[in-house]
């Protein structure tokens, strides 16, 4: 298929079915996500040549990051508010008394 037979092909896509195809399921989101949520650390030292590396610890702020992501996943958050405000002009086709075109 030409590359403009496949980029009219994917227009039509939604965002989902491009990550589905390209292997971003909601299956390997899930996983990862409890991956996230179980992260852990280790950190390495040098000292006088020699490389020292910790016990994993917690990895906290991953954690949270990934936990905020699952609350927001769920819905557990309320709705985010956003106020627009500007002037809105819509053209309906509806013609009033005294729209008509005057003749020239």
């Amino acid at each position: 298929m030409s590359k403009e037979k496949e980029f009219i092909a994917e227009i039509g896509k939604s965002m989902r079915d491009i990550l589905d195809e390209g292997g971003i399921t909601c299956e390997y989101l899930r996983d990862k996500l409890k991956e996230e949520l179980d992260a852990t650390e280790t950190k390495s030292f040098s000292f006088k040549g020699d490389v020292f590396e910790s016990e994993p610890k917690v990895a906290w702020d991953i954690r949270q990051r990934g936990r905020q992501d699952a609350h927001k996943l769920r819905g557990d958050y309320p709705a985010e508010k956003h106020e627009l405000s500007g002037d809105i002009s819509v053209n309906t086709g509806i013609k009033r008394p005294g729209d008509e075109e005057k003749p020239e």
